[in-house]
């Protein structure tokens, strides 16, 4: 891959912060220019009486699944202290990069998908096929879709989501968005509907319509189509791999073909 392929691409991420720095490095790494300006935030939830209950009964649960790697960071800090992780208590992942933090820490992943990873490859598992009486316990941000749930209910499995942090929109000084774009953005790089929301909200209240021009990507159709719907009319790019690699491949393919 030439060090140079993305040379004279200016590239808007929005990422949380600590998220994006890895991205932006690759861009730079490629000749590319990275904008860092994140559009979620990652906060803490407080364990409120019902959570704590929960992890309490976790050796309770037959399978238990984190959506992102957040999900582990601030579920593993929650647990109690005193308990080891319960050798019953199947641990699966939807994300490479969520199976690398679980193994990180020395828990093993015996479900994750072999590739699309997302909620749906995760459910074509053969693992997640016959569910039918499993207890199962979703670890997640608040706010999260319910179609993983939802499916596996109609499977016959009893769901309890574990909501260990929210996301926000970062508070920003007005213009601070505008002058982001003082710069030529090319494209934009935006890693779940939130972001894209975000994006949408602080593009209108400081009027610069041109951001629903520019070219997009995002990590799956389902936010491609989502993306449409909030007004953005540019080239919307779908990665092939939800990772900063598949981002850089997608802007690769993008600018190459453009």
């Amino acid at each position: 891959m030439s060090a140079s392929i993305l040379q004279n691409l200016t590239v808007l991420v929005t990422r949380p912060s600590q998220q994006g720095i890895g991205l932006c490095d690759l861009i730079q790494e490629q000749g590319g220019h990275a904008v860092n300006f994140p559009l979620i935030e990652i906060r803490d939830l407080e364990p409120d009486e019902q959570l704590q209950q929960t992890l309490e009964q976790l050796a309770e649960f037959d399978i238990a699944i984190f959506i992102s790697a957040n999900a582990v960071t601030f579920a593993l800090d929650k647990l109690p202290a005193s308990n080891e992780w319960p050798e019953k208590v199947v641990i699966a992942s939807i994300g490479r990069a969520t199976a690398s933090v679980l193994e990180a820490e020395g828990y093993q992943v015996s479900i994750k998908p072999e590739s699309r990873f997302t909620s749906e490859g995760l459910l074509a598992t053969s693992a997640m096929q016959d569910v039918s009486g499993k207890r199962i316990i979703i670890f997640r941000g608040e706010g999260g879709r319910q179609a993983l749930a939802e499916t596996l209910q109609s499977r016959g499995a009893e769901t309890v989501y574990a909501n260990v942090y929210k996301r926000v929109l970062p508070e920003y000084k007005a213009g601070e968005f505008t002058a982001s774009w003082q710069q030529k953005i090319d494209v934009m790089v935006t890693t779940s509907s939130e972001g894209i929301k975000n994006l949408a909200e602080l593009a209108k209240s400081e009027d610069i319509q041109q951001v629903f021009q520019v070219p997009l990507v995002v990590m799956s159709e389902r936010s491609a189509e989502f993306a449409r719907t909030t007004g953005f009319n540019g080239d919307i790019i779908v990665v092939d791999e939800i990772s900063d690699k598949g981002i850089i491949e997608a802007l690769i393919k993008w600018k190459t073909n453009d």
